[in-house]
């Protein structure tokens, strides 16, 4: 699992808990090395300050300590963990069975996406002013050339919609997107 932009919080502990409460070694990657925000400022700050050199090479630890321990391995981000879940996958196809992105940064290459080894998931939202939807019709369509089998699912809601500690938290939005996650690992992961 990969934080959202306000770092490792309560909300990021409890996704985790319910993912180990299904079974599933659950493990948040912390890119900002312990620090958290409770403000857009404060989270900007951090994300701009990580090092990608750096923030890969934890993403690569995680899935080498998960590949160990598991025998299928699923990556799943909510926002600025959302582009890293891909970059992790993408640096890692080995490594990585299924790919989940909350309205996260995107790769719209297909020959970059072509080194996937396993399908991906995207849950966005049609009123993100940051992932438009025009970027998730270029991702889908870049998928789609590289014969990369995914499913995208875009809400009439905000970024961040399925966070509930958020000003944009969308309840029906965020079950429904939910129970797509639980299916898509289910069918990925076994």
């Amino acid at each position: 699992l990969v934080h959202e932009w306000w770092g490792i919080t309560g909300h990021m502990k409890s996704v985790a808990d319910q993912f180990a409460l299904l079974g599933y070694d659950a493990l948040v990657v912390d890119l900002y090395g312990g620090k958290s925000a409770d403000n857009p400022a404060e989270a900007g700050k951090l994300m701009q300050a990580v090092d990608p050199a750096q923030a890969e090479q934890k993403l690569e630890a995680a899935l080498d300590y998960l590949a160990r321990k598991s025998k299928k391995t699923a990556v799943i981000g909510w926002c600025f963990g959302g582009g890293w879940a891909l970059k992790a996958s993408l640096a890692r196809p080995d490594l990585v069975d299924a790919t989940i992105i909350y309205y996260g940064e995107l790769v719209n290459e297909p020959e970059k996406l072509a080194k996937l080894r396993g399908p991906v998931l995207g849950i966005f939202a049609k009123r993100d002013g940051w992932i438009t939807p025009k970027w998730v019709e270029a991702f889908d369509a870049a998928l789609a050339k590289a014969n990369i089998p995914h499913e995208i699912y875009s809400y009439d809601a905000d970024h961040a919609f399925a966070n509930p500690s958020n000003q944009h938290f969308d309840e029906a939005a965020y079950k429904d997107a939910w129970a797509k996650t639980l299916d898509f690992l289910k069918k990925n992961l076994g």
